[in-house]
């Protein structure tokens, strides 16, 4: 990494036979973007900050001091508060960094924003494969606006290309199916006040819908054995599965 950074001199290191510039000399006078901050070497975290204090680096197994002057942006998937106070992250570099922070919430906490990103990927990828998907089906994007998106907007984008490439939504749904809904936090807007009776209630209901479709997956669709092994009434089933699908859910099959 150090290396990578801020480059070599020759025969600095078995297998160094040229100088090489490494990626901070390469952005003077432009923007260095630093990608997972957080899993930086302490090592390397102290050079940065040099960087950052007075624009000097050297190279690796140099002896020149040189400058630059470039604007560096970063960005971690991580909370670097958290890294700092266990130790694993230099304090005073996130003071350095921290001139303006802007906070991206997970995909799954701005759903607003899924049709934009389907309508961007949908199009990088109908170009770049030479593909024309069909357009998406409604009960298709209410399945991805209810999905959870563990993997963010990279998973987001991986799917996309699949559907790109092969042109069937079962992709889709399959790969949402992966991930069931009991995987998902049940979360509270704290905006406003809330009705602790209403939260309960819309919880339960998640529960159980969630565990009748695990159950329904398992035994292949079969209702009657479904509801046998949840030692319900099979007109009981239904009508949950009813409930389920007035409320926008789709029964695995």
């Amino acid at each position: 990494m150090e290396s990578e950074l801020f480059g070599y001199e020759k025969g600095a290191f078995s297998g160094a036979n040229m100088t090489k510039l490494g990626r901070v000399e390469l952005a003077d006078h432009g923007t260095l973007f630093l990608d997972e901050l957080g899993s930086m070497d302490l090592s390397v975290q102290a050079k940065l900050l040099q960087l950052l204090q007075d624009g000097s680096f050297m190279r690796v197994g140099g002896l020149e001091t040189r400058q630059i002057d470039a604007r560096i942006v970063s960005s971690a998937n991580v909370d670097l508060k958290t890294r700092a106070a266990d130790g694993s992250f230099r304090t005073d570099l996130l003071y350095r960094l921290n001139a303006i922070t802007i906070e991206l919430p997970p995909l799954r906490q701005r759903m607003e924003d899924l049709p934009v990103l389907l309508d961007y990927f949908l199009s990088v990828y109908s170009r770049s494969l030479r593909r024309n998907p069909p357009p998406l089906s409604g009960e298709m994007m209410r399945m991805m606006r209810r999905y959870s998106w563990p993997g963010n907007i990279r998973q987001l984008e991986n799917l996309v290309r699949s559907f790109v490439l092969i042109g069937d939504e079962e992709i889709l749904a399959a790969d949402l199916s992966l991930h069931p809904a009991d995987d998902q936090a049940f979360e509270i807007d704290l905006a406003d006040p809330v009705s602790l009776k209403q939260i309960t209630k819309s919880a339960t209901e998640k529960l159980e819908r969630d565990i009748i479709f695990k159950v329904l997956r398992a035994n292949a669709g079969s209702r009657r054995k479904t509801a046998k092994w949840l030692h319900i009434s099979y007109r009981s089933l239904l009508y949950k599965l009813e409930r389920a699908q007035s409320a926008g859910f789709r029964a695995p099959v």
